[in-house]
């Protein structure tokens, strides 16, 4: 009977939790039975609260236009404040990948196969719109940041301020995982770019 028992609750909570505990029913049920309120939260109520902490990035400060050329590198070093803290959103995301990868070791190994795959969906989806979220601010930020280089331009009576802004202060790379990076340059127009100046 006993032997019926184990091998009905093995079916239920899967491979997972025997390869990493014991085979004593009992001690089976009080493990699960203490991260009940674990598993819960995973497969009912997370939001991914963990990741969208590391994209809280402030909006760079950036002025209409700049009047000079020290006000061009005040604006250039807000945008690669911006890149860095968003950069540091990708690293984030990127090291919670697959879904579930976070879910602790000792709260998904008494979760059974179907709750495993709940819980993934759902940190999955809360991944994918915070992501979304940050990309939306990336994009806004390129079209305020090109209005912004367009106006200094105008204002400065230089055209190379759009074209060197385009080429040195930010572009953004596409990686793999469909996620995009900031890369800033600190070339001024006319002076060219150099592999210290792009650090």
């Amino acid at each position: 009977m006993r032997v019926a028992i184990i091998a009905g609750l093995m079916m239920v909570m899967g491979t997972q939790a025997w390869a990493a505990g014991t085979t004593d029913v009992d001690q089976i049920v009080a493990k699960r039975r203490a991260h009940q309120a674990d598993i819960d939260y995973y497969t009912s109520r997370y939001d991914g609260a963990d990741l969208a902490a590391k994209a809280n990035c402030a909006e760079p400060a950036m002025p209409s236009h700049s009047a000079s050329r020290d006000g061009v590198k005040q604006v250039r070093n807000n945008i690669a404040e911006w890149s860095e803290c968003y950069n540091q959103f990708i690293g984030s995301y990127n090291a919670l990948l697959p879904a579930g990868k976070a879910i602790p070791a000792d709260v998904a190994a008494v979760m059974t196969d179907a709750e495993r795959k709940v819980a993934a969906t759902r940190m999955d989806m809360a991944y994918t719109e915070i992501a979304m979220e940050m990309q939306r601010k990336a994009q806004a930020l390129d079209v305020k940041a090109e209005l912004w280089a367009q106006a200094t331009s105008e204002f400065l009576k230089d055209p190379s301020y759009v074209k060197h802004f385009k080429q040195n202060y930010y572009s953004v790379n596409n990686s793999d995982n469909g996620m995009a990076s900031y890369v800033v340059g600190s070339a001024m127009p006319g002076q060219r770019p150099t592999a210290d100046n792009r650090r």
